[in-house]
């Protein structure tokens, strides 16, 4: 009910999605499940039914509840798919209602740890993937939540590029938007030193 479309809305949506429909995937692939969830990416729903902690029906409805109301004070993006994708739910999953689970109290000190190595890394000629690598560092946090924490559970540069379904200024091609995304990880490993963010 929380995303019922009429006919009309599911045509403007999906004319909408198709501009980049060349850059990812799973909304070229999986398009009539992209228009019938827009604003929500399908994912954001997979990830959040793995996640350990904060998954009962209410906490999802809340977290997208947020989301749409700050959206509905925004136009649709001209250059964006404008999805809400899982690396959101960290902003809900590490609020002080939430820190009183280990995992996620863990979690978020390390992850205050990252965006500072983020903030300070990611800048002059660098300073144009800041958001990516916040979004990614975002996007690793939820997926280790799906599991203990002493367990790898990463992801590769498809599926954050697929995930995320981020676009950027002057790149229209999906091979290197991939790269981006890679090139942009292996940054974030840099800026952690390997400590928090690593590669195998």
């Amino acid at each position: 009910r929380l995303l019922k479309k009429d006919l009309h809305q599911k045509e403007k949506i999906r004319e909408h999605l198709l501009r980049f429909s060349h850059l990812f995937d799973g909304i070229n692939n999986k398009l009539n499940e992209f228009v019938d969830l827009f604003p929500v990416h399908p994912d954001y729903i997979t990830y959040f039914e793995k996640i350990k902690h904060g998954k009962h029906q209410r906490e999802i409805l809340k977290a997208l509840s947020t989301n749409f109301l700050r959206m509905m004070e925004e136009d649709v993006p001209e250059s964006d798919p404008g999805l809400i994708t899982y690396d959101q739910y960290w902003n809900e999953i590490s609020q002080p209602s939430m820190l009183s689970i280990p995992d996620i109290r863990t979690l978020k000190d390390k992850m205050e740890i990252i965006e500072d190595r983020i903030n300070n890394h990611f800048t002059g000629a660098r300073a144009n993937r800041k958001v990516l690598a916040s979004k990614i560092s975002k996007a690793l946090a939820i997926r280790i939540l799906c599991d203990d924490l002493d367990k790898k559970n990463g992801a590769n540069a498809l599926s954050l590029k697929e995930d995320i379904c981020m676009t950027i200024p002057g790149v229209d091609d999906p091979e290197f938007l991939l790269d981006t995304v890679e090139s942009t990880a292996k940054q974030l490993i840099n800026a952690t030193s390997g400590q928090y963010v690593d590669k195998d």
